[in-house]
């Protein structure tokens, strides 16, 4: 008979009184040491053949128990010889596993069939298989063994209150062996409640048993180093001594030691264990020298000679002591079904989204064994030496920090913190990704920004933090991604951190530039308007690197304060801040003078203060001089040194009117002879040559000249300054904007090219969005309406969105009109997100430029109009931000008539989107969900102001959008008082 049908057979007798023949049970038996590496046989006992009556009920619930009684004492003598492996073998695994399988559920459900003690004993052999398999306890066998020692009481010798008669020596030891456990389970559930209780509990036992003192140091250094609390960690530490017990306990210390950074203790540690290891005295085919030896090796691989460490492991392979194939299988048991797909960007409209990855939903029980198998092996994610951080364990914990991030993903960002590497940092992008931390509860928020604060704060009081530079960056990172769901309270101080890391001597001298920006434009991203008003001038007033702090010379774009306040312009002026007001001036203008480091983040700073309108003419003059002063200016006449793009001085001061467009359109308008279709056809697929995708500056490459001229009339109009460009720079220009629309788009056979064609697309779609707010500045010809008609349609054809164009086209070539709609109408039903956004967004700007004073052109058709609302509403899998966007203008600045025709639509779309952009809600694409979020918001509040008794689904959205769970979409109305909306 089959374990299954014995143990269903039992189930039956138990709770049914079903009788069945029990015949040939198999029984587990116990292998001697030498036949440990055997495949276990099933062991039948022997019965009596002699014909008896047929067994009653009772009878047979006898003998079922009687049955489970005699595989628990297997069980306890199979526990007693069995090898004395740090790690089980997988090989062996497998074999104990399936007894675990088949005899454990019908043990935990027969356990109220046992006294007390009994019920203890069978406990402590259910908790050590699971302990040797490296599973968690299962909740229902936790509760009832939880229940049974609150009926043993060791210390007065009472079983349910009743003094008790027994071998009191091995109930203390199972009841401890158990308590032992309990404190492992409330360290994986972050209990600390329950985590405390049950090492108080124990207290009494540890002069006893030197494996409880030192399972509780271990405890106590996990739980410390899971909440990053590095003060903690090295006072446990200094008090843990291993001396005089298992070897496995040095090995283990030493690996916590390498976590508190203490990488010379740690090898001290290290190579005592494996000393005392060799020197070890025990039986000849004992299994306890080599397993221990092999993991106590497989750390120093990664530092030491490594040909030489790996013949000593393969030494000890046929041992099945080889820690190599241990973690091969380990990795290969959770590896991700879409490894090596990027993760989404994390920022909301950052541009185009890829994929998220979302591993499988499988359960978390499957990535409790690699964390436990580093645990009980003493691996450490990581080692140093000499300057060089390598990852032992860090690849295991990644894996699987990204199979938990959908169950446990608090258990994963912790893990993370601990072991993320830089040959994963797709793992990252992947488990904190912005639909996930939208989920996560904002207590756990401030708990994991807490102790990435810690990491930072440790890794930086590193001897050589260099060597930790990585590490340091992870951790910006992560903290950069908390922010988002920390509370008012913590985002604050977060971002108080992040300007006192950008003036740390140490930091300066690192490499994590980005992630510190990251974190700086986050954290202030997420705090209220008002905390950032408090916060501008703080920000003006930071020391200026290469002014206050001296520059490294290998970080020459350390990112400044400044940067943050580059669109920040409602800010205040009053005597109570004029000192502030006034050191900003002074800093500012003494850094932008000379062409030192300070020069560009000054640079920043001087745009952020200028925008706010508040200074003077006399206050304007030093920094203008400063910035213009003829030592600091290159060779095109333009600041230098700045770090800003040539286009924004145009709205910074000057010391003569005009200098700087006289400069800049000498510059960027090209010579007439360089302006040819060959120059615009014949573009290569390099990157560098981008306008909006790479470097800048090159002038002998039309398509960046259209970029920078289209950004310099977009300021210019911005600040309401009239551009001055002579008759012949403005032949000139419609001359560059003609050869443009004559221009073939690229050819179909270099889009089908795989490595060039999304570069091709890119740099088309980029120019097309550029050139209707260069078309304002000329005065188009009949011609050149009808290349532009020519150019949209090819570049269509092409599956190139170039609908910003529309509605240009329709204002300049009226009779296009039909055909326009139908480009418009064919993208909004397009299966393509790209066109479909796309077209959204250009009818928007067709009603936005017929909605302009003394138009003369036809807004688009009703039909398109309507499209819109029935987009919206049948939450097509491509309805996306430029839909609700074209919706949002419509109801701010669109006729009634459009209004009414898709007033009905539009909120029975938003009806459903609610429900349907539920964090936790699975999309083709995650990512997606912030971005619409923030755009119903702001949809349903214009359709709020819009009438006086809004849809209630325009009332549930905007209630939502206060209590969101991410910082922008809150901020979107947060200015909406309840009398506006109602």
């Amino acid at each position: 008979m089959k374990h299954h049908y014995a143990t269903q057979w039992i189930l039956e007798t138990l709770e049914k009184g079903k009788p069945y023949d029990v015949a040939n049970w198999p029984i587990p038996p116990s292998p001697s040491i030498e036949e440990a590496n055997e495949p276990w046989q099933p062991v039948e006992p022997v019965r009596s053949k002699t014909p008896e009556a047929e067994p009653t009920v009772e009878q047979e619930q006898k003998t079922a128990i009687e049955t489970l009684r005699q595989v628990i004492d297997v069980w306890r003598r199979n526990r007693a010889t069995y090898p004395s492996w740090l790690i089980m073998p997988t090989s062996q695994y497998w074999e104990l596993q399936g007894s675990v399988i088949d005899w454990h559920p019908i043990i935990t459900t027969s356990l109220n069939k046992f006294e007390p003690t009994e019920r203890l004993s069978a406990i402590r052999e259910l908790f050590w298989r699971h302990e040797t398999l490296l599973l968690p306890i299962s909740s229902q066998l936790e509760s009832l063994a939880k229940e049974t020692l609150e009926l043993i009481d060791c210390q007065h010798r009472t079983v349910n209150n009743e003094p008790y008669q027994g071998n009191w020596q091995e109930i203390r030891q199972n009841w401890r062996t158990v308590a032992t456990s309990f404190v492992t389970v409330a360290r994986y559930k972050s209990d600390r409640q329950t985590f405390e209780k049950w090492v108080a509990a124990l207290a009494p036992y540890e002069k006893e048993d030197p494996e409880i003192c030192n399972r509780l140091f271990h405890e106590r250094c996990l739980w410390a180093i899971n909440e990053m609390d590095f003060d903690t960690l090295d006072l446990v530490l200094q008090d843990w001594d291993p001396t005089d017990s298992d070897p496995a306990w040095k090995i283990r210390k030493s690996a916590l030691l390498r976590e508190a950074l203490d990488e010379t203790g740690a090898e001290h540690l290290l190579n005592q264990a494996i000393d005392e290891i060799e020197n070890m005295q025990t039986e000849e085919d004992s299994l306890t020298i080599p397993s221990r030896k092999s993991w106590a090796i497989f750390t120093t691989l990664h530092f030491n000679n490594r040909r030489s460490v790996f013949n000593r492991l393969l030494q000890l392979a046929p041992f099945r002591c080889d820690p190599l194939a241990e973690k091969r299988i380990i990795l290969e048991s959770i590896q991700g079904q879409h490894k090596d797909e990027e993760p989404p960007p994390f920022d909301v409209n950052t541009g185009r989204a890829l994929r998220v990855l979302f591993l499988p939903r499988v359960q978390p029980t499957r990535f409790y064994r690699p964390q436990r198998m580093g645990e009980i092996a003493g691996v450490p994610p990581f080692a140093n030496r000499d300057g060089y951080t390598h990852p032992v364990w860090a690849d295991v914990l990644t894996k699987t920090a990204e199979g938990l991030a959908e169950s446990e993903l608090p258990r994963a960002i912790r893990l993370l913190l601990r072991a993320h590497s830089s040959t994963q940092r797709r793992a990252l992008g992947n488990v904190l990704s912005r639909p996930r931390i939208a989920t996560l509860p904002t207590e756990q928020a401030d708990d994991l920004a807490q102790a990435a604060m810690r990491t930072i704060t440790r890794l930086l009081s590193a001897l050589n933090q260099f060597e930790y530079q990585t590490k340091i960056g992870d951790a910006l990172e992560i903290l950069s991604r908390l922010v988002v769901r920390t509370s008012s309270d913590t985002t604050p101080l977060i971002f108080d951190k992040a300007l006192e890391l950008c003036r740390h001597p140490q930091m300066i001298q690192g490499t994590n530039g980005n992630q510190l920006k990251n974190l700086m434009e986050r954290s202030w991203e997420s705090m209220p308007m008002g905390h950032r008003k408090l916060k501008a001038l703080t920000v003006l007033n930071t020391p200026l690197l290469g002014l206050d702090l001296i520059a490294h010379p290998r970080v020459p774009q350390w990112p400044d304060p400044g940067q943050l306040l580059a669109d920040f312009t409602t800010i205040d002026r009053s005597p109570d801040d004029e000192d502030q007001w006034q050191s900003c001036i002074v800093k500012i203008t003494r850094g932008l003078q000379g062409n030192t480091p300070a020069r560009q983040p000054a640079s920043y700073r001087a745009v952020a203060l200028l925008a706010y309108g508040k200074l003077s003419e006399n206050e304007k003059q030093p920094i203008a001089q400063a910035l213009w002063s003829d030592t600091t200016l290159g060779p095109d006449g333009l600041p230098a040194g700045t770090g800003l793009h040539d286009f924004g001085f145009l709205n910074l001061p000057e010391t003569t009117e005009g200098l700087a467009q006289k400069r800049f359109f000498q510059k960027w308008l090209p010579s007439p002879d360089h302006i040819t279709k060959a120059n615009f056809e014949e573009v290569p697929t390099s990157l560098t040559l981008t306008g909006d995708y790479g470097h800048v500056n090159d002038r002998d490459n039309l398509e960046n000249c259209l970029w920078q001229l289209s950004s310099a009339f977009r300021n210019l109009r911005h600040s309401q300054i009239e551009p001055e460009l002579s008759d012949e720079q403005r032949t000139t220009l419609a001359n560059l904007i003609e050869t443009w629309a004559e221009a073939l788009p690229p050819p179909h056979g270099a889009l089908q090219d795989p490595f060039g064609a999304h570069i091709l697309k890119q740099r088309a779609e980029s120019v097309a969005r550029r050139i209707p707010t260069l078309i304002s500045e000329i005065e188009p010809t009949a011609t050149f309406a009808e290349n532009l008609y020519r150019k949209v349609e090819m570049l269509h054809q092409r599956q190139i969105p170039a609908f910003e164009l529309v509605a240009d086209v329709a204002r300049l070539n009226p009779a296009r009109e039909n055909e326009l709609a139908n480009l418009i109408r064919d993208g909004l039903t397009s299966d393509d997100r790209t066109m479909a956004s796309s077209a959204a967004y250009g009818l928007r700007s067709w009603l936005e430029s017929t909605s302009q004073p003394g138009t003369q052109a036809e807004p688009p058709p009703d039909q398109l109009i309507s499209g819109i609302g029935f987009t919206i509403a049948s939450r097509r899998t491509t309805v996306t931000v430029g839909s609700l966007m074209a919706a949002e203008f419509i109801f701010e600045h669109g006729t009634e008539e459009h209004k009414e025709a898709i007033r009905r639509s539009v909120a029975d779309g938003l009806s459903y989107l609610l429900e349907e952009l539920g964090y936790d809600r699975q999309r083709d694409d995650p990512n997606e969900i912030p971005e619409l979020r923030l755009a119903c918001a702001r949809l349903a509040m214009k359709m709020s102001l819009d009438q006086q008794e809004p849809h209630p689904s325009v009332i549930d959205w905007i209630e939502a959008a206060r209590q969101d769970l991410l910082p922008e979409v809150r901020f979107a109305v947060q200015d909406l008082d309840d009398d506006q909306m109602l």
